[in-house]
């Protein structure tokens, strides 16, 4: 729909741009449709926006006349497509008079020979003169005629006249009802279809003339049009008539089409023209920021805003956008009342530099140590965290006894109160988390037990005098009496811790106890290699026998450390079964034991 407007609009355009008026009679040198299109607006513009100073074209559609108010910024009042150039918003008035729907009927012919009388007579020959013809071309009609078409689309009717040598003779004629006191225009497109002679027509409304005598072309097949006003005062009935003036008998061939009768309609419309003032901006003042932070950008005074783009801004569309710019920037906005409204402002930005230095300190110590923090190459002031393992958070050299790895942080602030954060971290080697652990307490059924202990890289234990293997994780323990021992132990940074286990010792009496074993392989791998009393504690006053199956006493010992290897007298004995017979002291007093031991090999 908006398109078929579009065309309509620009035919009536130029339509009204080709009206001249000349004695009064308007001839139009364009097609005017005999059934008029009113739209539903009079002026093409929408109302708009303009920024003060400047000037806007207003459209309106095609009209017969047009009446602008009020005057003031319009650089015509009385056409079609004033410029306006307000000074403030104002509203613009239109009164315009157009063509309103056309009231011949038949007025194309396309209906054919009704709605019209002549006093010519229709015939369908073009011979003799005196005779009309609804036809669609003037040959054959008139087999002496060139052929010619009609006006509106070169296929339709047309009324086709030979005309007569009686003088005022009415050609056509129809009454239409009016109104009264209302404007009119009457339209008739005239053209020659024979070149000599061209017919005189004169039009009348009521008995009485409009406009004067119209001759049509000396050129065959051009269309010609008569166009006037008539105003209808108090008659309520317009009688229209073409009436021939040609009384020549050669020629006076001619055709009529579109016959357009119509009133002049006052329509009216407007526009406002809203005036809106170039922005006057407000932006911070020019400013130097430390380097690395935000400055928050705040313009105002306008309705929109576009910053130059930089990368530096994190919108370049908002009124108060962040900048964090990496040099001096100078960042440029454009504010915006209306598209074609703006003025623009600068803010300049100078970055100032930062504090920069390094912190040196001793990291890798033991738990319980300390070290001095020390800010080289930077003076200010001063902030560390965290606070607790600090002796001062407020100096550039702080001593340090964190009890953990520790981070510490510190901000260094300049006199131009810019900033600068950087850290390190102090590594705390803790000593050993040491878990200690025995088989057993001594009693006299477990004379030994081995102690253990894990967290640790090395180990010392003390009191040795009881302990074998003192200096491993696993000693073995024999006291005679209940004891503490203590292991100090070292991590693999050297950093030092100590714990200690108690191991009870009973002498309770128990036939259970002092157990010697059944066998033994005397085979050299380190495993049960020999037969003793080694694993009963301390022992004293011992005596350990051997005998073989003959009765002969083939080893004898007499500490607790005795132990036979399946030798006699350097010569491995066989396998085979052997007795023991073993009288020792021990904590549980004096214990005997007599059995046989199996040498296996």
């Amino acid at each position: 729909m908006y398109f078929q407007q579009r065309l309509i609009f620009l035919f009536c355009l130029l339509l009204c741009q080709n009206l001249v008026k000349a004695a009064g009679i308007h001839e139009l040198k364009t097609t005017i449709h005999h059934n008029a299109i009113l739209l539903d607006t009079l002026i093409v513009t929408n109302d708009t926006n303009i920024c003060k100073g400047q000037s806007v074209p207003i459209q309106a559609l095609p009209a017969f006349s047009y009446a602008w108010t009020p005057k003031t910024g319009l650089n015509d009042t009385a056409i079609s497509n004033p410029v306006a150039t307000p000074v403030t918003t104002t509203k613009y008035l239109l009164q315009t008079q157009t063509i309103g729907n056309n009231l011949v009927v038949n007025g194309d012919f396309s209906a054919g020979n009704t709605g019209f009388t002549s006093q010519y007579l229709y015939s369908l020959s073009g011979i003799p003169e005196g005779v009309y013809f609804v036809g669609t071309n003037s040959y054959p009609w008139h087999p002496f005629l060139n052929p010619h078409v009609d006006h509106t689309t070169g296929t339709g009717n047309m009324l086709l006249v030979n005309g007569d040598t009686v003088f005022n003779i009415i050609i056509w004629k129809q009454d239409i009802s009016v109104i009264p006191n209302t404007n009119y225009i009457f339209s008739v497109w005239l053209q020659s279809i024979y070149s000599g002679n061209p017919a005189e027509l004169q039009f009348s409304i009521n008995g009485n003339p409009v406009g004067n005598i119209f001759k049509a072309s000396a050129t065959e097949g051009q269309w010609q049009q008569f166009y006037t006003t008539w105003q209808s005062g108090n008659t309520t009935n317009a009688s229209i008539s073409v009436i021939n003036k040609d009384t020549i008998r050669t020629g006076n061939d001619f055709a009529l089409d579109d016959i357009v009768f119509a009133p002049l309609l006052v329509d009216k419309d407007s526009i406002t023209i809203t005036v809106v003032n170039k922005p006057v901006l407000a932006l911070n003042a020019d400013t130097a920021i430390c380097t690395g932070t935000a400055l928050q950008l705040r313009a105002s005074g306008a309705s929109s805003y576009v910053w130059q783009a930089n990368s530096y801004l994190s919108s370049t569309t908002i009124a108060n956008p962040i900048a964090m710019p990496l040099k001096d920037t100078s960042f440029i906005v454009i504010g915006y009342n209306l598209p074609n409204c703006f003025s623009s402002d600068t803010v300049n930005v100078h970055l100032l530099p930062t504090p920069t230095f390094s912190i040196i300190g001793n990291s890798g110590f033991c738990k319980g140590d300390s070290t001095t923090l020390q800010i080289v190459g930077a003076n200010g002031t001063y902030s560390w965290q965290p606070s607790a393992s600090l002796s001062n958070t407020t100096i550039a050299n702080p001593i340090a006894k964190p009890l953990v790895t520790t981070q510490y942080n510190v901000t260094v602030t300049d006199a131009n109160k810019c900033s600068t954060t950087d850290s390190v971290v102090v590594i705390v080697n803790q000593p050993p988390n040491l878990v200690l652990t025995k088989d057993n307490d001594i009693n006299c059924v477990k004379a030994v037990t081995t102690l253990h202990a894990n967290g640790g890289a090395k180990y010392y234990w003390y009191p040795t005098q009881t302990l074998q293997y003192a200096a491993t994780a696993n000693p073995i323990a024999t006291p005679s009496t209940t004891t503490i021992y203590h292991v100090k132990s070292y991590s693999d940074q050297g950093c030092y811790g100590e714990d200690s286990i108690l191991v009870t010792v009973s002498n309770t009496p128990s036939d259970v106890g002092y157990q010697m074993p059944s066998a033994f392989t005397p085979n050299g791998d380190g495993i049960n290699d020999c037969f003793g009393v080694k694993k009963w504690g301390n022992v004293s006053h011992l005596q350990l026998d051997i005998y073989n199956r003959f009765g002969e006493r083939i080893f004898s010992g007499y500490d607790s450390n005795a132990c036979w290897d399946g030798t006699y007298k350097g010569v491995a004995q066989p396998l085979g079964t052997y007795v023991y017979q073993v009288v020792a002291t021990t904590n549980c007093g004096e214990v005997y034991r007599k059995g046989t031991v199996v040498l296996i090999r």
